[in-house]
């Protein structure tokens, strides 16, 4: 069966935009997580997913994939009594979750990949490809996938991952976005005659969080607050990124209202953004005849 290609992976047209996109990868990851989603056929979407963002999500990538995709060896071909698919198997091979071979190695080595196609099929001098095998080659990169919490993303961790048998040191960057990538120099596949190492290209997925949401480096949380509280004022401990702060809500506010504490938010290369309290004010929904008679009373003065 022929693979599908990376825009029905996603899901999107060929002349959607990088927004899109990336807002396609990011509501089908988060279906397909295997953390949450735990369907038996979702870690096999979930990587399908994380291949096609790794090329359509990089500009570089994406234009180099459309003009694969359009070039004769991005159609079967059938002459000759040989046959090979569209793409070159669909432009990269299945791979495993934690083991995910980027094939072309960032598409570095294109031309090596196209000399040897047009070699074995077509011929081509012993020279020509002794030539070839002799020359330095740079090894693979190997990519992984690596899920984060909501706070050691925003707030940056060192840790341990175990890759390709390997147990590598990693430093989380503080601020990291989902499907941002971090590069592990020299630490993928060795090289070919003597060509130094690939990469190891971790992407990083963050698990949604029960209280924040983050906008760009502004955080985000809710508060509930009552009539009374709202009429009046009152003052709240709210939770940021870093510990419980005070926060005073001022008399009148009104449900909806974003209540700023300032440089609470996510702090990323000296950038530094802000926490807002959204504010939300909660409706009684059964009173008791003393509160019953207090809102009659008010609805009066009102009046």
């Amino acid at each position: 069966m022929a693979k599908r290609s990376y825009y029905d992976v996603l899901g999107v047209s060929k002349t959607a935009s990088a927004d899109d996109i990336k807002q396609a990868f990011r509501k089908l990851s988060k279906k397909y997580h295997p953390d949450i989603n735990k369907a038996a056929d979702a870690n096999d979407k979930f990587k399908e997913i994380n291949e096609a963002y790794d090329t359509l999500g990089d500009p570089k990538k994406r234009e180099q994939y459309d003009l694969l995709q359009e070039s004769p060896f991005g159609r079967t071909y059938t002459g000759g009594g040989d046959s090979f698919g569209g793409g070159f198997g669909g432009f990269g091979r299945s791979t495993t979750f934690d083991e995910a071979d980027t094939d072309f190695g960032g598409f570095g080595n294109m031309d090596d990949m196209m000399g040897d196609i047009f070699n074995q099929f077509f011929g081509g001098s012993a020279g020509a490809r002794t030539q070839q095998t002799r020359r330095p080659k740079k090894g693979r990169d190997y990519a992984y996938s690596l899920t984060l919490d909501f706070i050691d993303a925003a707030l940056g961790k060192k840790m341990t991952v175990t890759i390709n048998g390997k147990s590598l040191q990693v430093t989380i960057p503080a601020g990291i976005d989902d499907g941002q990538k971090i590069r592990l120099a020299k630490q993928g596949y060795e090289g070919e005659n003597g060509g130094e190492r690939g990469d190891v290209i971790i992407t990083c997925h963050i698990r949604p969080h029960a209280t924040f949401r983050r906008e760009g480096l502004d955080v985000y949380s809710d508060a509930h607050v009552t009539f009374s509280q709202a009429a009046l004022g009152t003052k709240l401990t709210v939770k940021t990124l870093t510990g419980n702060v005070a926060l005073n809500v001022p008399a009148g506010v009104q449900s909806g209202a974003k209540l700023r504490l300032k440089q609470k938010g996510i702090v990323q290369k000296g950038n530094s953004g802000d926490h807002y309290v959204v504010i939300h004010v909660k409706t009684p929904t059964a009173l008791s005849a003393k509160e019953q008679a207090l809102f009659e009373q008010l609805a009066q003065l009102e009046a």
